[in-house]
């Protein structure tokens, strides 16, 4: 379990040293809901009894949460195995599982935060409020 904490806060500082993360899972999905509550906030979205806010906000959470699994996690194995950083791992007494473990749980992290800035932006500034399904049936 030390071995486990020490490489997530080692693997959490390089994480927020690389802003990839950062910017393409929790900026670039608040800025566009920015986007979109100041260009069509209360706008129907066609007949479907949505408004723009509504059916924007569960695509912008799946948003932050793709960009960071799945361009994150990619991302930095590649770039770990490009800097021949996995083939060290291989002589450490951390195997390769703890290390897919601790990326798999910053990625959730972030995912996680991400998803509470989209919902307490949308929540404070623009008033959101997922109102009932309507029912077609």
């Amino acid at each position: 379990m030390k071995r486990f904490l020490t490489l997530f806060k080692i693997e959490g500082k390089l994480a927020l040293r690389c802003p990839d993360g950062i910017i393409f899972g929790v900026i670039m999905p608040v800025g566009i809901l920015f986007l979109i509550g100041f260009i069509a906030k209360d706008q129907q979205a066609g007949n479907s009894g949505y408004t723009f806010m509504q059916s924007a906000f569960p695509s912008l959470i799946t948003i932050g949460i793709c960009a960071t699994a799945f361009m994150g996690l990619p991302t930095t194995f590649s770039d770990y195995r490009d800097k021949k950083i996995l083939k060290h791992f291989f002589v450490t007494p951390v195997s390769p599982r703890v290390l897919l473990l601790v990326e798999t749980l910053i990625a959730a992290l972030t995912a996680i935060v991400s998803a509470c800035m989209i919902s307490l932006c949308a929540i404070l500034f623009f008033d959101y409020h997922m109102d009932e399904i309507p029912s077609y049936f």
